[in-house]
Order: C-alpha cells, then structure tokens, then sequence
C-alpha cells in the first residue's frame, strides 16, 4: 500500500467522523426550530470574544446552558448580564439556541464536510 492511499484512508476516517458530527448538530439545532418553542433565559455570564464569535451562558429552569454569538454581537455587548432573551428550547434535546443559530449554514456546512471524504473514497477506490 503506498504513501497517498495511507494518506487518503486516515483523511477518509477523519473528515468522515467529522462530518457525521457536523450533521447531528445541524440536524438537533434544525429539529429545535422545528419545535419552535420560545422561552426566556437569563444571560449571567459574557464569554471571551474570539475571531468567529463569542459565547454567553444562560440559566433557564435553574440550568445553565452556554450559547454560541456572532462575532459582532460579542464585539457590540449586545446581550448584558442580567437581561432575559428569548432562545429556542428543546426539552427532548436539553439544548437551547438562539432563534438567528444559523441553522442553514450548519446544514451547508454538514455537506460540504461530507463532500471531501467522499473524494477520498474515490481516491482509495481508484488506486
């Protein structure tokens, strides 16, 4: 077996596993806003802004649940400590989000990540 099959094979396992992970996100946060069930949480706590975006946790039925935000929300502070905001929230999951996740992206992105280890496959199969 030679060098780029090795390298085709692992790079199979590894965007295979991370695409399968990618899709069960996008399918759990797309089936949240399916249920289409508002609630109220709490904002306690900002996170650390980073070059993607930011993160804030909310208590919600005495938990606490730590939601992802777009950069420019973090940048702008535009959720403070102590407001409520609504989130999505889904009781079979225990899982909130934001109504503006950007659940269509994940989906979009689910497929792309699912794309490159289908080209490895051929790859393998071709040699």
């Amino acid at each position: 077996m030679n060098n780029k099959r090795v390298i085709y094979i692992i790079l199979f396992f590894l965007f295979a596993f991370f695409s399968i992970k990618v899709f069960e996100t996008a399918i759990r946060d797309y089936n949240i806003t399916n249920e289409n069930n508002f609630v109220l949480a709490n904002v306690i706590e900002n996170g650390n802004c980073g070059t993607s975006g930011g993160t804030i946790k909310v208590k919600y039925n005495d938990q606490l649940y730590t939601l992802g935000i777009g950069r420019s929300d973090c940048i702008n502070a535009n959720y403070s400590i102590g407001e409520d905001i609504n989130v999505l929230y889904s009781k079979r999951y225990n899982y909130l989000i934001l109504p503006d996740s950007g659940v269509k992206t994940g989906l979009i992105m689910s497929l792309c990540f699912f794309l490159f280890p289908l080209y490895c496959l051929i790859k393998i199969i071709k040699k």
